[in-house]
């Protein structure tokens, strides 16, 4: 095996243990969760929509709370997990929510920022993590070729 082989396993073997870090932080029993979808928020004419879901650690309670371009937090949900709709997403602001341990409102678990895409071409957001998979997988099979050539 030459040196372009051995570069493919490499590329395959770092996208692979990327991808799987990835899913498995999102699944980690006991770990606290947060999520908007979708996020950004399309365009359209009326306001838009998310829908936030949550868990808190090992199912304890906690308290989702948003604020609103750095205003003070309103309280949004709570319980130890579930999902509520944000119907009221609007262009060019900054939506900030927050998950909270209990009903203390002292130690935050988790942040996730929505915003909603401006009209126009381009809008929707890059699927980078899509780019970047393929990308790898194009130079391993780059590399792979490369091997095999005379």
């Amino acid at each position: 095996m030459g040196l372009g082989g051995l570069l493919a396993i490499v590329a395959l073997l770092i996208g692979g243990v990327a991808w799987a870090l990835l899913s498995a932080a999102w699944h980690l029993p006991g770990s606290a969760r947060l999520s908007a979808d979708p996020n950004p928020v399309p365009a359209g004419p009326e306001l838009g929509s998310t829908m936030i879901s949550w868990q808190g650690p090992a199912g304890a309670f906690a308290q989702v709370y948003v604020s609103v371009d750095g205003e003070p937090e309103q309280l949004l949900a709570q319980g130890p997990s579930g999902s509520a709709e944000a119907p009221w997403i609007a262009t060019d602001r900054e939506y900030e929510f927050r998950l909270y341990a209990g009903t203390d409102h002292r130690s935050r678990l988790s942040t996730v920022r929505v915003s909603r895409a401006s009209a126009g071409p381009g809008a929707e957001s890059f699927p980078w993590p899509g780019v970047l998979a393929l990308w790898l997988v194009a130079l391993a099979l780059a590399g792979w070729a490369w091997s095999r050539s005379p």
